[in-house]
């Protein structure tokens, strides 16, 4: 299937293999927002999506995981060069616009502790 030029703009490299997410999870740095919980590393620009059960049912988790990548693409200028995964906190509901300001927040302070 052929792409078109706007959909390759904003494909982005996803981090595959447990071994990649343990190494990410063990050795990098967390933070911790109102609907998401971030554990980045410096590195190439490369992003894990992680949306548990306990969200709910696999609509609503390819929902969740259809937002952050929507998030991912509506801020991509403004992440860093790290390895960020992205897991949703379970139990806190909200609208888009307030998952984005507490997105836009973390990669603000994620761009403030892989430039340190």
């Amino acid at each position: 299937m052929k792409r078109n030029l706007k959909e390759q703009e904003f494909l982005f490299n996803k981090i595959k293999g447990l071994k990649k997410f343990e190494f990410i999870k063990n050795n990098g740095k967390r933070l911790k927002g109102r609907f998401y919980i971030l554990n980045f590393i410096k590195g190439n620009k490369s992003f894990g999506i992680i949306v548990s059960k306990r969200v709910g049912n696999s609509v609503q988790r390819n929902y969740e995981k259809r937002i952050i990548r929507e998030l991912i693409k509506k801020h991509i200028d403004n992440i860093p060069n790290c390895s960020i995964i992205f897991i949703r906190i379970p139990g806190r509901n909200g609208n888009f616009a307030e998952k984005n300001d507490d997105f836009f927040k973390l990669i603000q302070k994620i761009a403030y502790e892989c430039n340190r």
